[in-house]
């Protein structure tokens, strides 16, 4: 190592200098921290010394994050709609023709926005005046989706500027025109190379070679997007250290073939192609990190200086980057190539050596017929180093493991290891043969079928990986746990190693223990009553199968459904029940039907009308006579008396109706989930008269958790009704600020007379029941004033 801990000093200072400006206190303590340290390396080893380092800078890191965060969050802009004048700080050019730009208002505050392809461009330095409308970003409400005010709030920011229209008021001076300038050489180089690389391509190839080669996933489509994710391979659709080490992975032959053997000129040759991969790929975070580490690797410096060099010159840049999700994902995964792959890939290796009876380290190495059996060792052992720090990040990003997805990723770095290390020559084919030709040549075939080649893996990759493990669902104290446990086991023998291992271990297992119990305890059913808006919808997750009690409108089917059904590691649902046939019920069934993600519609209306006709015209966009014929082949009936069996300990019972005789509201299904002795009511938008039948009838019990009809409608939920069932519980599906005034003052005062707890999916986001042997227990998604009610 070559002055690690000299690096590792100058970035806790800068650390420090950046997050503690106005925490006077604060950074007197922890620059007194910073010279101890320093004190230190005078008296450790070097490779003691890097590891307490690297822990304070982290450490360093962690403590700021809060502090940075609420320092940005502090600087709020009213909402509402307006002029506003922002100073742009970045932009990101996309394919698909939009700006995403982030920048400051006059009071200080950072924002972003996203502008059309028809307004005008901009760049850092700028100063532009949006009239938009300035609005909280939106958050996550359900299992499984994008937070984007957690992603935004990383950034310092707490405000994004939904912009109608855009002008510019003045151009960066001084040094600001200086970076204007290359940032409008860089965005035309960059599109001037796609359109090289993609010229003649079809529009899916096109967006996969995007965001695949150029990290632009504006074009992607949904599906495809999907397929990364559930293939465990989202990092892939993220230009990384993969892609830039593909990328330059010919450049020593390339040097060889031109006879340069200069030290020098192949030096400065090394990072000029460095910058121009940079360019491409927009300088994201963990885009100049592998840029650095990459020049500081071919100059012979360590990692560690490479990576500390990378920080500082992120953090000078803009300190925010240093609590942003792709910063802290990039150096976990650096940190644990460095530190936790080797020790991984040292018991692989010691292991196959016993299994293969080969005598030593220097013969198996000597060995060409176990030369790609060494590498796919090294891929395995950076799958699991990578894995076991992205754990960390679950509950902000779907993170899958297990065997199969270790072994998709084998494949697919491999795969997009070779694909980039054929990029860059092809690409310079290309734009030879686009001058003689004016078309891309067979260099652009190869490069289509390769790329062709890997849609095909991931496809197939995607459709078994339900078989993986969702981290996400688990504790997150228990990830953390396994995580620290995992890393200081993997890690060389040093004095932290020894303090922490002992400790881990007990905290292991104490996590260990809580989670047993809570599984135990409440592992028979899962109900999840999801946030579709002004909508209802409901997942029933028991013994390995699954319901859908309705699903929200047609868009909630694409955008909400897919990704809370993937989170739950679920392929097709095994019955999809619409309670009536109200589109704000049946468009996300009806949609998640047609993408093949349901096993069997039901209903307790299956005749064709005019109401069916039009929710199947909207919904599938189908004709009369398919609509007829759709009803007839994917719909059963159901009536009162009728049972779904979940599971030994879990059933749906339908209570309601006996014959539907149409669609509407009064004929909703009514059923009752019996699991373990707790009882659920799922009400569709019954109305008091079918509650006082549903009361005369004598067929009503006490119950739990009461899903209320019609989203809090003051012409539903009665008091005679609620005496009739008296729950614990009840939940309100419903939108915010919603055209009908649900739920009304008069529902909410019933319920409240009758003693529930009410949870609104306005508020709470998705509400999680977790039923078992124990009883129950119910918590929202979206902390309420910080705390899970519940």
């Amino acid at each position: 190592m070559q002055r690690p801990a000299l690096t590792f000093a100058l970035t806790v200072f800068l650390v420090l200098t950046f997050f503690c400006r106005g925490f006077l206190l604060a950074g007197i303590i922890l620059l007194a921290i910073m010279a101890s340290l320093v004190i230190l390396s005078c008296i450790l080893e070097c490779r003691e010394m890097a590891l307490v380092m690297l822990a304070a800078a982290a450490a360093a890191v962690l403590l700021a994050q809060p502090v940075l965060k609420d320092r940005g969050n502090g600087l709020m802009a009213p909402l509402g709609i307006g002029e506003y004048r922002v100073r742009v700080t970045s932009v990101q050019a996309r394919a698909d023709g939009k700006r995403r730009i982030y920048g400051t208002l006059d009071s200080g505050a950072r924002v972003a926005s996203v502008l059309s392809s028809d307004q005008p461009s901009c760049y850092p330095a700028d100063l532009i005046v949006i009239t938009g409308d300035m609005e909280m970003p939106s958050r996550a409400s359900n299992p499984g989706t994008i937070d984007y005010r957690t992603y935004l709030a990383g950034k310092g920011i707490s405000r994004s500027l939904r912009a109608y229209d855009m002008r510019l008021e003045s151009e960066g001076r001084g040094i600001g025109s200086y970076i204007s300038a290359v940032a409008s050489f860089a965005e035309d180089l960059r599109f001037s190379f796609i359109d090289i690389v993609t010229s003649g391509m079809d529009g899916d190839t096109k967006a996969f070679a995007c965001a695949l080669l150029f990290g632009d996933r504006s074009l992607l489509p949904d599906e495809m997007s999907r397929t990364f994710t559930l293939a465990g391979v989202n990092h892939l659709a993220a230009v990384s250290g993969t892609h830039f080490t593909g990328f330059l992975m010919l450049f020593p032959y390339l040097m060889s073939l031109a006879g340069i053997k200069n030290r020098r000129l192949s030096g400065v040759i090394y990072i000029l192609s460095c910058a121009f991969i940079g360019f491409l790929t927009s300088w994201t975070e963990s885009v100049t990190r592998a840029a650095f580490m990459n020049v500081c690797s071919f100059f012979g410096r360590d990692s560690l200086s490479s990576m500390s060099l990378a920080a500082i010159i992120l953090m000078i840049s803009d300190p925010y980057s240093v609590v942003s999700q792709g910063f802290l994902m990039s150096y976990a995964a650096a940190l644990a190539l460095r530190f936790v792959v080797p020790g991984i890939e040292k018991r692989i290796v010691a292991f196959l050596m016993r299994f293969l009876r080969t005598p030593g380290w220097k013969e198996l190495s000597s060995r060409r017929t176990l030369i790609f059996l060494r590498k796919s060792v090294s891929v395995f052992a950076a799958c699991m180093g990578c894995s076991l720090v992205f754990c960390l990040f679950s509950d902000s990003v779907e993170i899958r493991v297990g065997p199969v997805i270790i072994m998709i990723n084998i494949i697919a770095t491999l795969m997009v290891s070779f694909i980039c290390a054929s990029f860059m020559p092809m690409a310079v084919i290309m734009g030879i043969w686009i001058l003689f030709s004016n078309e891309a040549g067979p260099a652009q075939i190869a490069l289509t079928f390769m790329l062709g080649v890997f849609r095909s893996f991931l496809r197939r990759a995607s459709d078994i990986s339900y078989s993986s493990f969702g981290v996400s669902t688990c504790p997150q104290n228990l990830i953390t746990c396994i995580v620290i446990f995992m890393v200081l086991l993997i890690l060389p023998k040093c004095l932290v190693r020894k303090l922490l291992l002992r400790l881990s271990c007990f905290a292991l297992c104490l996590s260990l223990g809580f989670s047993a119990a809570d599984h135990i305890k409440y592992g028979v059913a899962g109900i999840v009553f999801v946030d579709v808006g002004q909508g209802d919808c409901a997942l029933v997750m028991a013994g390995g199968k699954t319901a859908l009690i309705d699903g929200g409108v047609v868009s909630e089917g694409l955008d909400t459904l897919p990704y809370v059904l993937d989170h739950y590691n679920i392929d097709k649902v095994d019955y999809a029940i619409m309670s009536h046939w109200d589109l704000d019920h049946v468009g996300g069934l009806l949609s998640l039907f047609s993408q093949g993600r349901v096993e069997r519609l039901y209903s307790p209306y299956t005749e064709f009308d005019e109401q069916a006709e039009e929710v199947l015209a909207e919904a599938l966009g189908l004709s009369p006579e398919e609509c007829g014929s759709f009803v007839r082949d994917n719909i059963r009936g159901i009536r009162s008396g009728d049972s779904f069996v979940l599971s030994d300990s879990c059933r749906l019972n339908v209570i309601y109706p006996a014959r539907a005789t149409s669609g509407e509201n009064e004929d909703s299904a009514v059923i009752e989930l019996d699991s373990c002795g707790t009882k659920i009511l799922f009400t569709g938008d019954i109305g008091l008269e079918t509650e006082y039948l549903l009361t005369d009838s004598g067929i009503l019990s006490d119950i739990d958790i009461l899903k209320v009809a019609h989203h809090g409608s003051r012409f539903s939920t009665g008091s005679d009704f609620l005496s009739a069932v008296k729950p614990e519980n009840a939940v309100i599906s419903v939108a915010a600020r919603n055209p009908y005034g649900h739920p009304a003052p008069a529902a909410l005062a019933r319920l409240d007379e009758a003693g529930c707890r009410i949870f609104k999916t306005s508020i709470s986001g998705a509400v999680i029941v977790d039923i078992g042997s124990a009883g129950y227990k119910i918590s929202s998604f979206v902390p309420v004033q910080g705390i899970d009610i519940g």
